[in-house]
């Protein structure tokens, strides 16, 4: 049976959100578990593809503020959708992704 995925999480510091972009960039595959980087190039990010892309995303995002934001307010969500392998086995590349970008 397949089934879908989805999963939020909040950052509110640069550390973090560092942290988030080494994950996902795959900076050290060796401290990922499960992870195998022959397979990387297959995965599908939208919005900034680099570190420096997302945090002057934040910035110039934070910049259209008509108030100081909060010290502990979030800066980043991170929202992650997919679906089970089952869903997707019989689905060439480019009909995965379709789905993910639809």
């Amino acid at each position: 049976m397949a089934y879908a995925i989805f999963r939020t999480a909040k950052y509110k510091t640069n550390y973090s959100i560092g942290g988030l972009m080494g994950h996902h960039l795959r900076e050290k595959p060796a401290k990922i578990k499960g992870l195998d980087p022959s397979r990387s190039h297959l995965n599908i990010c939208i919005g900034a593809p680099d570190r420096a892309a997302l945090f002057k995303a934040v910035r110039e995002r934070i910049a259209t503020c008509t108030r100081k934001s909060r010290p502990d307010a979030n800066r980043v969500v991170e929202l992650v959708a997919t679906a089970s392998p089952v869903f997707f086995s019989d689905k060439s590349h480019e009909d995965q992704k379709a789905y993910l970008l639809e």
